[in-house]
């Protein structure tokens, strides 16, 4: 008996699933947009100032320094809306604590006038206006 088989040899490498953080991958699209999954969460946990989902998915893989479509980052939303507790760890974490958005401002530019607490830690940890 004869077997012919018209498809290629299976390359290994992408069959087997590779793993990004406990999430298993077949390929380098799936792995961006399991990225891409994990950094829009961890995002929106910043602005709800849910600091054990952050934490949990910065453990997971998510990019401490992600940021949105506009150049939003974690501590931008976290300070925005005056969750100190999130902008603590995201800075005791290594966040780019400069980092600017698409309009050139820093987090310091997203702290309203109630969050004075807020804009005095971020100007003693050296956020730049």
């Amino acid at each position: 008996m004869q077997t012919h088989s018209s498809s290629p040899a299976i390359d290994a490498s992408r069959v087997a699933p590779k793993k990004l953080s406990g999430l298993p991958l077949l390929g380098e699209k799936e792995r961006r947009t399991e990225q891409y999954c994990l950094n829009s969460r961890f995002l929106y946990a910043a602005l709800k100032g849910n600091l054990e989902e952050g934490r949990k998915l910065i453990e997971m893989g998510a990019d401490i320094n992600a940021k949105n479509s506009s150049g939003i980052t974690a501590l931008m939303d976290c300070t925005l809306a005056g969750h100190m507790e999130f902008a603590k760890f995201l800075l005791e974490n290594g966040i780019d604590k400069n980092a600017r958005d698409m309009d050139g401002h820093t987090a310091r530019a997203y702290v309203f006038c109630g969050h004075i607490e807020m804009r005095q830690f971020l100007i003693g940890h050296g956020v730049e206006s």
